[in-house]
């Protein structure tokens, strides 16, 4: 356990990865596989439950919330617009050889 300063709870709290019920039937189901991702499980304040990440989120003023959905939303469009040329690529490349 990591003891930390959490952002919800505004005090100097532990912080642990939640391994459940939900850890041990994926693991149960995937052979034991699914246990390679319990590493990347977020750590988690032992008080009120949220992960950093959570609790920063809980503080950001309505600008910023707007803002950081607009980034995501031209994210997205650029995902989107590169997926297409990928199969621009791949439909030409296809013609081209049959």
């Amino acid at each position: 356990m990591e003891v930390a300063y959490c952002e919800n709870c505004k005090k100097h709290t532990g912080h642990k990865r939640n391994v459940g019920v939900g850890t041990a039937l994926g693991a149960v189901v995937t052979g034991g596989a699914s246990l390679l991702a319990v590493p990347a499980y977020g750590k988690r304040c032992i008080i009120c439950g949220l992960t950093v990440e959570q609790a920063k989120e809980l503080n950001v003023t309505p600008e910023q919330k707007a803002t950081a959905q607009a980034d995501a939303a031209l994210g997205n469009k650029v995902l989107l617009f590169g997926f297409l040329i990928l199969l621009a690529i791949i439909f030409i490349v296809s013609m081209v050889k049959g």
